[in-house]
C-alpha cells in the first residue's frame, strides 16, 4: 500500500508542479519507488517538465475505460520513478463525475509504489479538493506573498469544509448548508453539522512549502497562526525553495532543476525537502501498518454523499 502525499495550492502560478516534479525526483534518487501522478484536470504538465513527450499512456485512457487498470497507464521516465500523465483532452475527462472519481481514488491506493505524489490542479474546485483530501499526507505550495497567503488559507478553509461535509448524507439539509456557507471558524462548521466536534478521516496536519522564498517564515508564520486560529489546525514547514534562475532555465530546457542544475541552490533545497519528506512517509508507513484494519479505502473517501449538493 503506497503512501499518499498530494500536492495543491490556492492559485497556479506558485511552483506546484515544478515541487512536485523534482521533489519525485529526489525521492527516486533516495531509492525509493515512486509514482507521480497528474491530477491537475485539463491542466497537467508533469510530461512537459520532464520532456517525456513520447506517445504513451494517459489518465484519459483510464477514466474513459479504454485500460480498465490504473497500473496499465503508469509509464516509467527515470530509475525509480514513474508518471501518471494527466487527463483532459475531452470534457468528460476534464470534469469527471463521483463514480470516475472514486474509481481513480481506489485504485490510486493499490498501485505497486512506496509512494505517489499527486499534483493536484491549482484553486479550489471540488475536484481539487476531493483530491488534496484523499492524501495520507497533504502539502499546499504557496508564495510568500499576501494573495498568495491569501489563496492558500482559503484553500485550506475549504478542505475543511469539503471534509466535513462528506461525513453527512447529501439528503441531509446541514450538508447544503454547510456548503453554502462561509464559516469564519471551525466551531461554526461543528454548528451547522449540530455536532460538537468530529474526527475528519485522515486529517493529518498540513505541510507547506515556501516557493521564491526571500524572509519567508515571518509569511509561513502569519498563515499558521490565522489557520491556528480560524480553522483548529496547526501547519507545518516542510522547507523553503530560494528564487533561483536556474529553476526557470531548466524548466525551458524541459528538465527538472535537479538535472538541469543539480548543484544550484534551489536543486539542494528540493533535495532537503526530499529528505525531510522522505522522514514522514517511514513514520506514517509504520502507523499505516500498525492500523491496516482501521484504514478507509481512499475510493471510500468519494461515496454517493460525498456529491456535491449544489
Amino acid at each position: 500500500m503506497p503512501t499518499i502525499v498530494t500536492f495543491a495550492s490556492g492559485k497556479g502560478g506558485v511552483g506546484k508542479s515544478v515541487t512536485v516534479c523534482n521533489l519525485g525526483l529526489a525521492l527516486a534518487t533516495l531509492g525509493r519507488d515512486v509514482v507521480i501522478a497528474d491530477f491537475d484536470l485539463g491542466g497537467g504538465n508533469l510530461e512537459t517538465l520532464f520532456g517525456a513527450f513520447e506517445s504513451g499512456p494517459s489518465l484519459d485512457q483510464f477514466l474513459n475505460r479504454e485500460v480498465e487498470k490504473l497500473e496499465n497507464v503508469v509509464r516509467p521516465i527515470r530509475p525509480n520513478l514513474s508518471l501518471i500523465s494527466g487527463a483532459g483532452e475531452s470534457y468528460a475527462t476534464a470534469n469527471p463525475n463521483w463514480a470516475m472519481k472514486k474509481r481513480l481514488l481506489r485504485q490510486l491506493g493499490q498501485l505497486e509504489a512506496e509512494i505517489v505524489l499527486v499534483d493536484v490542479g491549482a484553486g479550489a474546485g471540488s475536484h481539487a479538493l476531493d483530491f488534496f483530501c484523499a492524501g495520507d499526507l497533504r502539502v499546499v505550495v504557496t508564495l510568500p506573498e499576501p494573495t498568495a497567503s491569501v489563496d492558500a488559507y482559503r484553500f485550506l478553509k475549504l478542505a475543511n469544509v469539503r471534509e466535513s461535509a462528506t461525513l453527512i448524507s447529501s439528503k441531509n439539509p446541514a450538508r447544503r448548508l454547510l456548503e453554502r456557507s462561509d464559516p469564519e471558524r471551525v466551531q461554526d462548521v461543528w454548528e451547522t453539522l449540530k455536532v460538537e466536534e468530529v474526527d475528519l478521516p485522515r486529517a493529518n496536519a498540513p505541510l507547506v512549502v515556501l516557493n521564491q522564498a526571500t524572509a519567508s517564515r515571518q509569511s509561513f508564520e502569519r498563515l499558521r497562526h490565522v489557520s491556528r486560529r480560524f480553522l483548529g489546525n496547526d501547519l507545518e514547514l516542510l522547507g523553503e525553495v530560494p528564487t533561483d534562475s536556474a529553476v526557470r532555465s531548466s524548466v525551458a530546457e524541459f528538465l527538472p532543476v535537479l538535472e538541469g542544475a543539480p548543484s544550484s541552490e534551489a536543486a539542494g533545497s528540493f533535495r532537503a525537502i526530499a529528505v525531510k519528506l522522505d522522514e514522514k512517509v517511514r513514520a506514517l508507513s509504520k502507523t499505516k501498518k500498525g492500523s491496516a484494519g482501521d484504514l478507509p479505502d481512499l475510493g471510500d473517501l468519494l461515496s454517493d454523499s460525498a456529491t456535491p449538493s449544489v
